[in-house]
């Protein structure tokens, strides 16, 4: 039923011929300081949460490391979107469980053999989560960007085939998980576009309003990210995977969600992990030294 619904519930949008196959100073405060976007704090109520974690943790962490903004991906980051970056600041920490909108990232126990291990690809991965319910859940990989760009696909759409791939001529493709491969998902932060809120600041799909947020409105196109399938969970199989300690559960800034994952200095994964703190940022350091 999951499968069979995903790309009617999202939205998404085909791509002919797609294969089954998975193919400082300044940091402090941007990690620190409230939210000057277009949301303010009692509209994301996870904004709210997070300076709740952010206070409890500092005042037990002890010996462990706090949240750490790695500076080479911010430098990145500011160079490339200045205004995103400074008004929506990077921030993530642990969850008790998955959620919509929230991160698994995942840990250390990959392809070790036995039944308690996640696949060789999804290695480091993080992955967003789109749809979390007792029913199954729907995620995309954000850290998994293809040597494609959208003009090189055979991409379709309701507007035609050429719209979409000339407006993002440039963009590259994600692969978003090995399931749907043939499903073009979108994401961003413009509410204008039509797209479904999958959390606050946080938009999918919106192809038609896409296209017009660049061609009339003047949106960057590289502030749209495009993924090609999605990782799936039945029933019950995701808890469980969680529950065999493969997965961290996070929540997490738009900002991190939405930010380019290209040629990052620091990985995504370590990233991530290093803003969350604690003995996550440990576990960052034991896999990755910047």
């Amino acid at each position: 039923m999951l499968s069979n619904s995903i790309g009617r519930r999202f939205g998404f949008t085909s791509c002919q011929g797609a294969t089954n196959s998975f193919g400082s100073n300044r940091s402090s405060r941007l990690l620190s300081r409230s939210s000057k976007g277009r949301e303010d704090d009692t509209d994301d109520w996870r904004k709210f949460r997070a300076k709740l974690v952010f206070s409890e943790e500092e005042q037990s962490m002890n010996d462990l490391p706090g949240p750490q903004m790695s500076e080479p991906n911010l430098a990145r980051f500011l160079s490339e979107d200045s205004e995103f970056a400074e008004s929506e600041p990077l921030w993530a920490h642990a969850v008790p469980g998955p959620e919509q909108g929230g991160l698994l990232i995942a840990t250390s126990m990959v392809d070790a053999g036995t039944s308690h291990s996640l696949p060789e690809h999804l290695w480091q991965t993080v992955i967003f989560l789109l749809e979390c319910s007792p029913n199954g859940s729907v995620g995309l990989v954000l850290n998994r960007p293809t040597i494609l760009s959208l003009q090189k696909t055979m991409l379709r759409d309701e507007m035609g085939e050429s719209r979409l791939r000339a407006s993002f001529a440039e963009n590259r493709l994600y692969c978003g998980g090995e399931h749907k491969q043939e499903i073009i998902s979108i994401l961003h932060r413009y509410d204008t576009c039509g797209g479904q809120l999958i959390c606050p600041g946080v938009y999918l799909g919106g192809h038609a309003g896409a296209v017009s947020a660049v061609e009339s409105m003047g949106h960057d196109p590289f502030t749209f990210k495009f993924f090609s399938g999605c990782e799936m969970w039945m029933k019950g199989e995701l808890e469980k995977e969680i529950e065999d300690g493969l997965w961290h559960c996070a929540a997490a800034s738009s900002s991190l969600i939405l930010k380019n994952c290209l040629n990052l200095p620091v990985p995504l994964y370590v990233e991530t992990l290093k803003l969350m703190g604690g003995k996550y940022a440990a576990e960052a350091a034991r896999v990755y030294e910047e």
